[in-house]
């Protein structure tokens, strides 16, 4: 199921709620800058970007896949309850002023590293 090319599973501009989702193979979601609050629960694999300054609450947020940036945050402010990540890729980007409050995670590289990615 990973891996499956650029495909989108959801694109919003309201609030929305993701809970118990697993999207490997597929890019979960893609908030523009007007888009509204977002609360992930127990989400997997698929990469996330957020744009813009409504609320970002994660909890149990698991980054696994082939993308080289699993989440991308560009002036948003995500809070994070729990983050774990595998592989050689960098589990969040942060752009435009935005930072990421991350509490709690294991960042498992499970093989050798590339020296160039951070985590």
């Amino acid at each position: 199921m990973s891996d499956l090319g650029g495909q989108l599973a959801l694109t919003a501009r309201h609030d929305v709620t993701l809970r118990d989702v697993v999207s490997a193979g597929t890019s979960l979601l893609n908030r523009s800058p007007e888009g509204g609050a977002v609360l992930r629960e127990n989400v997997c694999c698929g990469a996330l970007r957020v744009a813009g300054p409504s609320k970002v609450y994660a909890c149990q947020l698991i980054t696994e896949g082939a993308a080289t940036t699993r989440n991308t945050n560009d002036a948003s402010p995500p809070m994070i309850l729990g983050l774990k990540t595998e592989g050689d890729a960098s589990c969040r980007t942060t752009a435009n002023g935005s930072h990421s409050a991350i509490l709690g995670g294991l960042v498992y590289v499970v093989r050798d590293a590339g020296l160039k990615i951070p985590t």
